[in-house]
C-alpha cells in the first residue's frame, strides 16, 4: 500500500496555520505603514537633568490638541488653550517629568492626537544624573 501523505485534518490543520500567520503578517505590515504615514514624530532632548528635581516643559502647536497619553506614570501630560487677541490660538502641551526612578539615560512619549486624528508623538531624551 501505499503513503499518500498527510491525512486530510493534518493538512487542513497546516493549511490554516499557514494562512492565519500570513493573514496576521499582513495585518501587521499594514498598521506598521498606516502608523508611520499617519503620524508625525518630534524629539526633543532635555539635556541633564537632576534626579531629585521635576522638569516641566511646554510645547506649543496650532492645530488643536485633543488628548495627550504618556508611556510613563513618570511623565504626565496636560493641555490648555493659550487666546491672544491679536494673534491666533495656540494649544500648550505641558510635559511634566519625575525621574527619581531614574539614572542615566531615558526616552518617554507623549502620544498626542489632534482634531484631525493624525497622531503626534513627542519624544523626550534626557540624561539623569
Amino acid at each position: 500500500m501505499k503513503n499518500k501523505g498527510l491525512p486530510f485534518r493534518q493538512k487542513m490543520y497546516f493549511l490554516n496555520t499557514f494562512f492565519g500567520l500570513i493573514i496576521i503578517f499582513l495585518i501587521f505590515i499594514s498598521f506598521c505603514s498606516y502608523a508611520k504615514d499617519k503620524g508625525r514624530l518630534l524629539e526633543y532632548d532635555w539635556g541633564q537633568i537632576p534626579s531629585d528635581k521635576i522638569v516641566n516643559k511646554e510645547y506649543e502647536f496650532k492645530e488643536e490638541i485633543k488628548s495627550a497619553v504618556t508611556s510613563c506614570e513618570c511623565l504626565k501630560a496636560s493641555i490648555h488653550k493659550k487666546e491672544e487677541p491679536e494673534s491666533e490660538t495656540l494649544y500648550i502641551v505641558t510635559a511634566e517629568f519625575d525621574p527619581k526612578e531614574y539614572k542615566g539615560e531615558i526616552t518617554q512619549d507623549i502620544l498626542l492626537l489632534d482634531k484631525n486624528g493624525q497622531l503626534i508623538t513627542l519624544r523626550i531624551k534626557a540624561f539623569v544624573q
